[in-house]
């Protein structure tokens, strides 16, 4: 197909007559079938990670398809990992639109089987430049889904686009795209944003504009979605084949050391962890190489320049390297210049206890209560606590599933000088960096021990000095100075705590690496939440009833299904043993006002002479009420017993 009687670039993978017939092929019952119950699984799906994004990205594809129509919303397919995301969006979004629409039943008028729309997309491909692999996935999914795709060959995306729209009539089009914000191309692009004038007139849908790139992954992982074979081989953002490298972060051990100390191959000798496993996501585009410094390295190559066999290889991999160095630079917060002030924006949360001595009961683990608590006061939500014993295969596999899932992870135990303090490799293991001799770390050490060099450090203490190549050792920033008046108090004060100079926190990517004694672990839980997070209020409220918790399922019932589509959530907690039944209903909301109305509301639906308090915690430790209710028993049994006299 022509892009224009005037140009030499042509769209050749498809000839007209060939198009016009597949248009007027309808989708495959088993294809379309397959999508819409992948809508149904998606909608119905609760994930607290991103349950949100997802149901908000299918509305925006939902109402492209309400205003525009299945036959004008077209999918930019490239085979990247946001495209597959967008690919999947629109068909499944598209399979519900004919189901409510009933296009998928036989006309009145007509005795054929119905035409079910199929989902349109368009690839612009330039067949020199391109992956293989990424081919390879465009033409697998286009027939394993059975879609309608338009591929450009060699020409430029705005002649493509109205060569699309001119072969519709110039109907007016919807295109969703993959661009997410803090993309290069992303600027202030909006949900849907017209195109720019200098551009034929179409529609941007951007439905996944608001994720993130572990959201990305976490989608195509939770619902098993084939993707581009690169991507398990360490490319995080795939370009063409001349400026697209492996991700230099997910470089496995880059600077393991060998045993005797010398500098040995990495794991695995020059492989990658796979994409998903990109914990520092501003490093998502580190493997996009500038042509102009990647010319540089060829030329330096070419000329000898001391670079002997497989230099040139060498050569490249270095420019690689620097864009990564450059992009980290680029792209880190305010933590690479004072990483003790930043505070960061955190949702979830998971926790990894490690110990042998909790799974074989010889002590109880108190730490994940007490991080849990305190994450919470934060309104960070724990959503996964495992325990794990002193292995370092479980350890490192936990991490990398827990980093590339939740905000942050905090680990607890496996740290020190002895044989089963393997925590801080695991950890660098899971991230893809190597443990080596960190030097700030040594200069605490020495600090600690009095001692004036490293040498005089025992090899037990400099152990403790081996930590993941990218750590940060974090402490609190100081406090304000103190008004004159305490100036002189203050100073006493600073030279009695002088010994018990604050240790620092072990940061490895989204990992605090934490001491497992309670005692230690309390101090350094306290830190993070006071000075590293960033406070988002979540606001309770308790109510206890003296009643069987059976009596009041209709009740909660009723507020449950009037608040928590609002963002209410409700707990119920009934407890036995005691002189008359309790149960203690809780509420959350990060809405004042919505968890306050929920409870008025709930009371509403109660019998007073049911509830026992009302309180604005939800702490379930307290026994509020028990009195009440013990009372309240105490005063039935003595009428039971009067009425009793009075018949006999």
């Amino acid at each position: 197909m022509d892009a224009s009687p005037s140009s030499t670039a042509t769209a050749t993978a498809t000839p007209i007559a060939s198009v016009i017939a597949e248009k007027a092929r309808g989708q495959h019952r088993e294809a379309y079938e397959d999508a819409l119950s992948l809508y149904k699984r998606m909608r119905a799906d609760d994930d607290p990670y991103m349950s949100t994004q997802l149901h908000t990205a299918l509305d925006v594809v939902e109402q492209a398809l309400r205003l525009y129509g299945p036959s004008h919303v077209f999918a930019s397919y490239n085979g990247g990992k946001d495209a597959v995301v967008v690919m999947h969006l629109l068909r499944v979004a598209l399979a519900h639109h004919v189901q409510a629409h009933e296009l998928d039943e036989p006309s009145s008028s007509s005795s054929l089987p119905p035409s079910i729309p199929r989902p349109r997309l368009v690839y612009f491909e330039q067949p020199s430049t391109e992956f293989p692999e990424v081919k390879a996935l465009v033409t697998q999914t286009t027939q394993r889904y059975d879609l309608d795709l338009r591929v450009y060959q060699n020409i430029p995306f705005a002649q493509g686009l109205k060569a699309c729209i001119e072969s519709e009539g110039g109907a007016p089009l919807a295109f969703l795209l993959g661009t997410r914000k803090g993309d290069p191309n992303c600027k202030e692009q909006e949900t849907f944003a017209p195109s720019s004038t200098w551009m034929p007139a179409f529609m941007r849908v951007n439905p996944i504009l608001n994720w993130t790139y572990g959201e990305i992954w976490h989608f195509l992982k939770r619902f098993d979605m084939p993707y581009c074979s690169l991507y398990d081989q360490g490319y995080t953002s795939l370009g063409k084949v001349d400026d697209t490298r492996p991700n230099p972060a997910l470089a496995v051990g880059r600077k393991e050391k060998g045993e005797e100390g010398g500098r040995g191959k990495g794991v695995g000798g020059g492989e990658y962890y796979p994409a998903y496993m990109l914990t520092d996501w501003s490093l998502e585009r580190a493997g996009r190489v500038d042509k102009k410094k990647e010319a540089t390295a060829r030329a330096v190559a070419a000329d000898g320049g001391g670079v002997g066999e497989g230099g040139e290889c060498e050569a490249v991999e270095a420019a690689a390297a620097a864009v990564a160095t450059a992009a980290a630079g680029a792209c880190a917060p305010a933590a690479a210049k004072n990483s003790n002030s930043d505070k960061a924006d955190v949702k979830t949360a998971g926790l990894i206890i490690i110990g042998d001595e909790i799974l074989k009961g010889k002590t109880s683990d108190t730490n994940s209560l007490y991080a849990a608590r305190r994450l919470r006061e934060r309104g960070v939500f724990v959503q996964r606590i495992s325990v794990l014993s002193d292995a370092h295969a479980d350890i490192e596999a936990e991490v990398r599933v827990q980093a590339a899932k939740f905000d942050i992870v905090i680990t607890s135990g496996g740290v020190g000088p002895t044989h089963d303090d393997i925590t801080i490799k695991a950890v660098a293991a899971a991230l893809g960096q190597g443990v080596s001799e960190n030097e700030e770390m040594i200069g605490k050490l020495q600090e600690a021990y009095g001692v004036a060099t490293k040498e005089e450090l025992s090899d037990g203490q400099r152990k403790m000095a081996l930590l993941p190549d990218l750590a940060r050792l974090r402490v609190p920033p100081p406090p304000p100075p103190p008004p004159p008046a305490a100036a002189a108090a203050a100073a006493a004060a600073a030279a009695t705590t002088e010994s018990k100079k604050i240790w620092p926190i072990l940061m490895c990517g989204n990992v605090y690496v934490l001491p497992g004694v309670p005692s230690f672990f309390e101090q350094k839980m306290d830190t993070i939440v006071d000075h590293f997070l960033n406070h988002s209020p979540i606001y309770t409220r308790k109510i206890v009833l003296g009643v069987d918790e059976v009596e009041i399922v209709e009740p909660l019932n009723r507020a449950v299904a009037e608040y928590e589509k609002q963002g209410c959530v409700f707990g119920s907690y009934p407890f036995y043993g005691e002189a008359c039944p309790r149960v203690v209903i809780t509420l959350e909301s990060a809405e004042e006002a919505m968890v306050e109305a929920a409870k008025e509301f709930l009371l509403g639906c109660i019998p007073p002479e049911a509830v026992l308090h009302v309180g604005e915690d939800d702490d379930l430790r307290g026994r509020e009420g028990e009195g009440a209710s013990v009372a309240a028993a105490a005063a039935a049994t003595v009428a039971a017993a009067e009425a009793a006299s009075l018949t006999e």
